[in-house]
């Protein structure tokens, strides 16, 4: 808030003394440069008022532009870790599918080797039950 100086104020107080001893002409002569003391303090107050404030606006944008970098760092290296988690998670699903593809091979050769070996004792002109009663025989 503008606050009037000790000089401007004495020359008011000055003015009104003046005026009550009626010396208008040298009331009016202190009035005038009362008043152009207090525009140029005013104006002084508000260029000072809208400098501060300037400054204020500035460091908040910087502080506002800090935080912006800080939350895009932050943002990064969640999507990086996001990344490797799913190339960890796909490199497991990979290994299981592996895993799981090797086992069924094992198991489809197992069953083709009991299958080959299995018809070398096959005769298709015995059925299976009489295959069944010739061996408890």
């Amino acid at each position: 808030r503008f606050k009037k100086s000790p000089e401007l104020l004495s020359l008011i107080s000055t003015q009104k003394n003046l005026a009550r001893q009626k010396e208008y002409r040298e009331a009016h002569k202190i009035q005038i440069e009362a008043q152009e003391l207090e525009q140029k303090e005013r104006e002084r107050y508000y260029e000072d008022r809208q400098k501060r404030i300037e400054m204020h606006e500035a460091k908040i944008i910087q502080a506002q532009e800090r935080e912006m970098e800080s939350l895009r760092k932050k943002i990064i290296a969640g999507e990086n870790e996001q990344k490797k988690e799913r190339a960890l998670k796909l490199e497991r699903m990979f290994q299981r599918y592996q895993n799981a593809k090797a086992d069924i091979e094992g198991q489809q050769r197992k069953d083709k080797n009991s299958l080959k070996r299995g018809q070398a004792n096959f005769n298709p002109n015995l059925s299976q039950m009489s295959r069944a009663s010739g061996r408890s025989q």
